[in-house]
């Protein structure tokens, strides 16, 4: 018999989370803390310290290879469902006629729908050792939120969580089960802080976008009369590294099949699904033990490693700072809502800029249309719901399964299902012509 679900015992998660930076050629560049100034970790470090924890600080810039993940995370990754499982999609090989072989791995089957759970748990960890009394964060899609809202609860914590307007409008589910959770709720931008009303007060239904949200939310906390934790999204360091888990688990699951991977990809937004899942790949390959490729994969309307500029810039509108060197399409640059809200950022996290600057790492962009039309296709193959963002990596990996087609060469290909797309089936709907 032919298995095409390859898992992991739970005694073999890793323990470690594995830092790529020690491992890079050379430094990654210095944010600046301010504009007019000079490069400095340790001043924009100094920035972050009442939001963000101890720990968060230490492994932004870790010196160390490996931090080692603690026992009370590693139960709760074990209780929501890590390691997660890899599937050979063989239906959809069929279906392309393809010699290749794709594998997805299933991060959408975690149980708040996305691979958010494996920072969100540590974050929310760390920020109860460390006496935090409340949960602050932002949201685009609503993985992020729900996540928060359900590890809030669990832990003990109330939470307050703002979700970019226009997605909350195409999937209002996600709201609905942040409030079942007990958090919070408020579509941004709102009239409960200063940067929101500046849009609010113009238009009540902007839509929104994921920098004034974070802005929202760090505004919030900031006039909080509680000890607030801001949960912080996928640009940062420290929440990729805790992403490797995805990655790690990848290399474990393929070596008991003796699988090669041939080509690696992920969606990005900020980056972190996908450095999740490459990192571990892209420090073989930095050490000369391995020869990948891999492919980060954009919306066509927000792709800045493509349409923008590697250069110092801003997170977020209406700020003084700090700024990261980074691929950008320019911070007041308005990017028009997608289904696919996800990868909706003007920026990429400084290690995949570095990474893709460094050409370690190619970038592809796709058309709405087409990326979803591939999540539908796998709907009904391989009998799975792909969030909007996880249908460009497939997108991706059928594109690079139809070119092994033309080769005859039996490519493996690896692709990251970074979340579940039940509540984006409206979505689906509205962009492929469904809704009668």
């Amino acid at each position: 018999m032919i298995f095409d679900r390859i898992t992991l015992p739970v005694n073999e998660i890793p323990k470690f989370w594995l830092n790529i930076l020690p491992s890079l050629p050379e430094p990654l560049p210095d944010p600046i803390p301010k504009i007019g100034e000079k490069p400095c970790r340790e001043k924009v470090l100094k920035m972050f310290e009442s939001s963000w924890t101890k720990e968060a600080l230490w492994q932004e810039y870790a010196p160390v290879a490996r931090v080692r993940v603690p026992d009370e995370v590693l139960e709760y990754y074990i209780r929501v469902g890590r390691p997660t499982p890899l599937y050979r999609a063989r239906r959809l090989e069929e279906y392309l006629r393809t010699p290749a072989r794709i594998y997805f791995k299933r991060e959408d089957m975690l149980p708040t729908g996305s691979f958010k759970l494996n920072t969100i748990i540590p974050q929310i960890y760390y920020a109860k050792k460390e006496g935090f009394e409340f949960i602050v964060s932002s949201t685009g899609a609503g993985q992020t939120g729900s996540a928060v809202a359900a590890v809030a609860r669990a832990m003990g914590f109330k939470a307050k969580i703002f979700m970019v307007r226009s997605k909350y409008k195409s999937a209002p589910l996600r709201g609905t089960f942040m409030k079942l959770c007990g958090a919070e709720f408020t579509p941004s931008p709102s009239p409960e802080t200063e940067i929101g009303r500046k849009y609010y007060s113009v238009n009540p239904e902007h839509p929104g976008d994921l920098e004034i949200c974070a802005k929202e939310a760090a505004e919030w906390a900031q006039k909080s009369k509680f000890k607030a934790y801001v949960v912080k999204g996928s640009f940062f360091n420290f929440v990729i590294l805790h992403q490797t888990i995805i990655g790690l688990e990848v290399k474990k699951q393929l070596e008991t099949i003796d699988e090669t991977p041939d080509v690696l990809i992920g969606c990005v937004g900020a980056g972190s699904n996908f450095l999740g899942l490459t990192l571990p790949f892209v420090h073989d390959v930095i050490k000369g033990k391995g020869n990948y490729k891999f492919i980060a994969v954009r919306s066509d309307v927000c792709a800045p490693e493509i349409n923008g500029e590697y250069r110092y810039d801003l997170l977020a509108p209406d700020t003084e700072g700090p700024l990261y060197k980074m691929y950008t399409l320019g911070v007041t640059t308005e990017v028009p809502p997608i289904i696919a809200e996800g990868l909706r950022h003007h920026f990429s996290s400084p290690i995949l800029s570095y990474l893709v600057n460094k050409k370690i790492v190619k970038v592809v962009a796709y058309k709405e249309k087409e990326a979803l039309k591939a999540g539908a296709l796998v709907m009904g193959l391989e009998n799975f719901i792909p969030a909007a963002e996880s249908s460009y990596a497939i997108k991706a990996a059928i594109d690079e399964a139809l070119k092994a087609k033309e080769t005859g060469e039996e490519k493996v290909i690896v692709a990251n299902i970074s979340g579940n797309g039940f509540l984006d089936l409206a979505g689906y709907a509205q962009v492929l012509g469904l809704e009668k």
